[in-house]
């Protein structure tokens, strides 16, 4: 999602993401961050259509706009958020609206609801005549509406612009993680990196990855009974965090519904779009556009935390060529730094390993990230 978030910050691709960061000072390849899109798959003529708030059109729009709902979603999602969502008009926004940053999609301001500071996601306005555009914002609008958890960003509000095009109100965020971690080693004085990887000790990293991995379980295995919900584009643009310190996972644009089948017990895999999110945070099989499930997302998490703990952003010496050879050819994976407690370093191997149902599940993530952390605490 933008972002006060950042598609915003970096003006990258499809996401908040930051493929186009001034600030790099390694491997200069956007391609390694762009966000990849899933394509159109819908009009642009039924995107812009009338928005009735009667809950047969909800239920149409939604199982027709959300990647890989159906009808029966649509009525579990419409019967769930009955009188719960609201819908407001760009005149009710507080004017005038502050610029936060815009992406190839969207942009995203500052404003006002109520007397409280939210967030507004529009499309830009070249891309209005984009089907791709248009229909990432929809199934990301119909998606967020329905999704309740501390760890997720909360949408306020929907509605449609004065060109019948979509909007989404959300809760505005203090920083993403992306603007926290340390930068890099050459882009930095050497006592700014200090400071910097001060402020991340193990601790810090643990408390944020359990955080991120309980945002996750909660969208596989408990968002909708029946359904796991794949973000499929984790990385540290879209990774925020509340006021409150909270960790805040975001940007639901590249999301993909999976209707869990009858029998399935977590290993089937299914031949969903390839090459889907930054590819630097990327599970092999989805790079290699090969059949893949939500164990791609636990890869894509143990890449995320070893930046947090070796305080260095992932395959940083790699281009496109050299990522798909070494990480998904040669099976090449980010050196876990020594010191590292052993359960932590088998947990992050464990994750990415190459036979996708040898990863752990998210449940046992958590519980092996919560010993670590109680076992870091009594040391002290």
């Amino acid at each position: 999602m933008v972002s006060v978030f950042r598609r915003i910050r970096n003006g990258s691709s499809h996401s908040v993401s930051g493929s186009k960061d001034s600030s790099r000072h390694d491997y200069e390849d956007p391609d390694l961050d762009t966000s990849k899109h899933e394509g159109p798959f819908v009009d642009l003529d039924d995107v812009t259509g009338d928005c009735s708030a009667e809950q047969t059109s909800q239920r149409e729009s939604m199982a027709e706009f959300v990647r890989g709902a159906d009808e029966q979603f649509a009525e579990m999602c419409v019967s769930t958020n009955r009188g719960s969502f609201r819908s407001v008009k760009l005149s009710e926004l507080h004017k005038p609206m502050r610029l936060l940053g815009s992406g190839e999609f969207c942009t995203a301001y500052l404003t006002q609801l109520d007397g409280k500071e939210v967030v507004v996601k529009m499309l830009k306005p070249e891309q209005r005549d984009n089907p791709t555009a248009a229909a990432d914002l929809q199934s990301e609008i119909y998606l967020m509406i329905s999704m309740k958890h501390r760890n997720v960003l909360r949408a306020i509000a929907m509605g449609r612009d004065e060109h019948g095009l979509p909007f989404l109100v959300v809760e505005k965020l203090a920083t993403i993680l992306a603007n926290e971690l340390p930068k890099p080693v050459d882009s930095v004085p050497f006592w700014t990196r200090k400071a910097q990887t001060k402020k991340w000790p193990l601790s810090r990293a643990l408390h944020v990855a359990i955080e991120l991995a309980q945002s996750l379980d909660y969208c596989h295995s408990r968002c909708f009974t029946g359904w796991r919900v794949l973000h499929r584009d984790l990385k540290p643009n879209n990774i925020g965090f509340a006021d409150d310190g909270r960790l805040i996972l975001f940007d639901f644009g590249l999301a993909k519904l999976w209707k869990i089948t009858e029998g399935d017990d977590g290993t089937e895999v299914r031949k969903l779009t390839g090459n889907t999110g930054s590819l630097r945070y990327m599970a092999p099989e989805v790079a290699l556009s090969k059949a893949y499930s939500h164990k791609a997302e636990v890869f894509a998490f143990a890449t995320l935390l070893w930046q947090m703990i070796a305080h260095e952003r992932p395959f940083k010496d790699c281009d496109v060529n050299t990522f798909y050879r070494r990480v998904c050819n040669q099976g090449e994976r980010p050196k876990v730094p020594s010191g590292v407690p052993p359960p932590l370093a088998d947990l992050l191997h464990s994750c990415w390993k190459a036979e996708v149902n040898e990863r752990p599940d998210f449940p046992e993530v958590i519980a092996t990230l919560t010993d670590i952390l109680g076992a870091e605490a009594s040391k002290k």
